[in-house]
């Protein structure tokens, strides 16, 4: 059984996290989202967000492939040399940009495979690379995360958001992120691998 939280505590993390988004929003000199402003009796105003951030693991054993995976994303035809076939997702829409970034330190072996190839061709012969070197029927192939974006920013304001959080987040910390931005009307979101 999960212990309950006091409804102070929650109220205080809610505080914390509506300051914070506040004080993201005033840093960038953006106008505030009327629809996410709230008055508080005291006449504080915060910012609140509704954000969706997920988490899930590409693993062998749940019968998911990294390759697959990158190909829906990246609304591409990718070869899956594992099971010898072509994954054509090409006629998907919502791509609005695309990205496969490394760290600064990548190993060479990394910058041969994806050299001269497109964003969605790197992602292809890093996937195919992964899902070759790991043997095992319960391999966990990448993390595949899911983030919401604001509406309130345009498309390049978002992109510039993401890959602040990809360079403080992740190939800071010697990690490959594929990443596609998809536009669906209403849902702006992130498709990031890692």
């Amino acid at each position: 059984m999960i212990p309950a939280v006091p409804k102070e505590r929650i109220r205080r993390a809610q505080l914390y996290v509506a300051d914070a988004t506040l004080c993201f929003w005033r840093r960038r000199g953006l106008p505030l989202p009327t629809n996410l402003l709230i008055s508080f009796a005291t006449g504080k105003e915060l910012v609140v967000a509704v954000p969706h951030f997920s988490v899930s693991v590409v693993a062998r054993g749940s019968g998911r492939s990294a390759v697959l995976s990158a190909a829906y994303r990246h609304c591409a035809k990718m070869d899956y040399e594992r099971e010898a076939r072509t994954i054509d997702y090409t006629r998907k829409q919502g791509l609005l940009h695309e990205e496969f970034v490394i760290p600064a330190d990548a190993p060479e072996w990394l910058r041969t495979i994806i050299a001269d190839r497109s964003i969605a061709g790197a992602s292809e012969a890093f996937w195919n690379k992964v899902e070759t070197f790991e043997k095992r029927s319960d391999a966990q192939l990448a993390k595949d995360v899911t983030i919401a974006l604001p509406l309130e920013l345009t498309a390049e304001q978002n992109i510039a958001l993401v890959r602040d959080f990809v360079d403080r987040h992740i190939t800071s910390k010697g990690m490959v992120a594929d990443w596609v931005y998809h536009d669906a009307p209403g849902n702006p979101h992130v498709h990031l691998m890692t």
